[in-house]
């Protein structure tokens, strides 16, 4: 049992081109789109041969959005994902990355807050919340060291209900954010806690996340905190000959954290990060217990030749480590 890290471990990104429209369907209805192709060159493990290896990849990236203005103050607003990045990440090509609606009201007669109901982007570092649109992120990739891929699932967004709300604070904007409800995960995402196990299959989870930022002309600071937690039913051999098969139950925790700093210049861009996070995962049928926490960090830095051309050089790591109990037959892999 062990959390798989992200495959792009040594990764350099050729190209990323991109282009996004906008269209008014009606008054009230608007929709865009974007595409993009990148490439990138990353080393990966192959579990099967046991060894590096180190690949071009095509990266290709797709979105239709629209929002619509209905009655009663209320908006919809929604996207559908195409996302093809070449095995560094598991999760499914074609996702609807949010699709929500909104109430924006003066509830506490200060600035202006905002309650969302069904699939909401989550909170999560400068960048979580426009990683799937390619024209705002910084670059084709984003650090593998806070933003670790094999846990997008867990921190991209959550089935539920989010508040928000925004202060004014004399130059700058205070903005605090709080959801809960159920994270969307395929039965692909347990084998990255159960590769042994390809038959085990999620039986519920629940995700929440809180969100602080505040941003003025020149500065953003980010302060964000997720949990999840969810159960995971696996098969495993009840006889020594494997002659039969029961099921167990498994718990998985985890809880991670995140601080961001960002200085902005009309000519370039400072921005660090540093993340913390902790995956545990027990079975008292079988005795086993796992944690693995990991921490990472990067400083960038970009200049901006024009508004569609930067030039961005990046520093990150990656730490981890890990522990594992196991007092019982092993789940098969099957």
């Amino acid at each position: 049992m062990y959390l798989r890290l992200s495959k792009a471990i040594g990764l350099i990104a050729l190209l990323s081109a991109g282009n996004a429209t906008a269209i008014e369907l009606t008054e009230n209805i608007y929709t865009s789109g974007f595409l993009s192709v990148g490439g990138a060159n990353y080393r990966s493990f192959d579990q099967d041969e046991h060894t590096w290896q180190r690949d071009w990849h095509q990266i290709v990236e797709g979105g239709v959005s629209i929002s619509a203005t209905l009655p009663l103050g209320l908006e919809f607003n929604g996207q559908a994902l195409y996302r093809d990045f070449a095995g560094l990440s598991d999760d499914s090509k074609f996702k609807i990355d949010y699709a929500s609606i909104d109430w924006r009201k003066n509830l506490l007669g200060v600035g202006e807050q905002t309650i969302s109901l069904g699939r909401v982007k989550s909170g999560g570092g400068i960048y979580n919340q426009t990683r799937d649109m390619p024209f705002i992120r910084p670059s084709v990739l984003l650090p593998n060291s806070v933003y670790t891929d094999d846990l997008r699932s867990v921190h991209s967004h959550i089935d539920g209900v989010r508040f928000a709300s925004n202060f004014y604070i004399g130059s700058g904007d205070l903005r605090i954010e709080v959801a809960a409800g159920k994270p969307d995960l395929d039965d692909g995402f347990v084998e990255k806690f159960y590769s042994f196990s390809k038959k085990s299959r999620w039986r519920d989870a629940d995700a929440n996340y809180f969100d602080i930022r505040y941003q003025n002309a020149n500065w953003l600071l980010t302060f964000t905190k997720t949990n999840f937690d969810g159960d995971i039913n696996s098969p495993f051999r009840q006889t020594d000959d494997g002659s039969s098969l029961a099921s167990t139950m498994s718990k998985l925790d985890l809880a991670s954290s995140s601080f961001g700093v960002q200085y902005q210049h009309s000519d370039f861009e400072v921005t660090a990060e540093y993340a913390k996070q902790r995956v545990k995962t027990y079975n008292t049928d079988l005795n086993i217990n796992f944690e693995r926490k990991l921490t990472g960090h990067y400083a960038q830095f970009r200049y901006f030749l024009s508004p569609q051309v930067s030039l961005l050089a990046r520093k990150e790591k990656l730490k981890f480590d890990e522990d594992f109990e196991l007092d019982a037959i092993l789940p098969i892999g099957l």
